[in-house]
This record gives structure tokens, sequence and C-alpha cells, in this order.
């Protein structure tokens, strides 16, 4: 993101009356570190971490945006983020792990999560993807959003109560749409 564009970004933030201020919940005091100066790395986003209690809805702010690292986190994140669910109203997720399992990514997305990103992606991708789920949006490969459309709601009920069921990872989609064209 060029040096133009961070400031006008910022602007629209000034504008609407409240710095960004996101959340990071990673329990492994490495990758904590590794994000907070990955996304410290834009001037215009304020970061807080999370330790083991959740602070207040209060101190949270509105429409708060939670980074989970979901290879540090030791329940996983779609039950942390059912239990913030049933405390929060209007929280953002952004989920970060190792793989992109599109079964996992629609399970997280039925259960408020905007944003997933892989490992390899954080570097180059996490201010944007925070700045995009900030302003309302999405952050996800658009086959999981293509899979995640087309579920019926049955299917997305399934998927936000049920144990997760087997899946194909991005490859086997991929090789599955190969073998159908």
């Amino acid at each position: 993101m060029s040096t133009q564009e961070r400031s006008q970004n910022h602007a629209m933030t000034v504008q609407n009356g409240a710095e960004p201020v996101v959340w990071l919940v990673a329990h492994h005091p490495l990758a904590n570190d590794y994000l907070m100066s990955v996304i410290e790395r834009d001037p215009s986003i304020t970061v807080r971490r999370i330790g083991d209690k959740i602070p207040p809805e209060e101190e949270l702010g509105e429409n708060p945006v939670l980074v989970l690292d979901n290879g540090s986190l030791e329940t996983p994140a779609q039950d942390y983020m059912r239990r913030l669910n049933q405390r929060l109203n209007d929280v953002r997720y952004i989920v970060l792990d190792k793989e992109l399992e599109v079964y996992k990514v629609c399970q997280l997305m039925c259960l408020g999560s905007h944003g997933f990103l892989t490992y390899s992606q954080v570097e180059d991708s996490l201010a944007l993807a925070i700045r995009a789920v900030q302003s309302g949006g999405t952050w996800m490969d658009s086959r999981v959003l293509q899979r995640h459309m087309r579920l019926r709601k049955s299917e997305r009920d399934d998927i936000t109560s049920g144990p997760a069921k087997q899946s194909l990872t991005i490859r086997e989609e991929d090789i599955l749409q190969l073998a159908r064209q």
C-alpha cells in the first residue's frame, strides 16, 4: 500500500470519528510479537493484545475486530467465537491458520468471521484484511466465498452447530474442478 493510500485511509477513519483498534488473540509469545510487529507497520491501526480474559464490551468498543491466531489458541477458533458471540454483539473476526480448508472457513464465516488468512499471507495482507473488515467488508479466497454463497440455510446451520465433517482441501477442490472441466 502506498503512502498516499495510507493517508487517504487514515483521513477516512479520522473523518468517521475513530481510529481503528484491533484486538490480537494469540497465545504463543513469538506469534504474538510477530503479529504485533506486522500490524504496527501501519501507523494508523492501533493494536491491543487480549490475554486470558476478554475485556468488557465497553473497552472493546463498537464493532470490534479480533484477529485470532488459530494455531496458538488453546481451543479452536470456532469454539472461541461461539463463546464470544454469546457475550458480545457485532464482533468481526479475522482468523489466521496454516491452511485454507473450505469447510472450516465456511464454518468460521457462519460464526461471524469476516476474514481468513493463511500464515503465508500474513506478511503482505494482514493490514489490508484489517482495513477491509473494519470497513464492513470481507477478506477471503474467492473460491471459499463462492462455496459459502452456494450453501443452503440448513447446511449453514449444520456447519455452525455440528461437528466438523470431512472436507476437501483447496488443492482437492482445484483437482475436482479440473476433472469437471
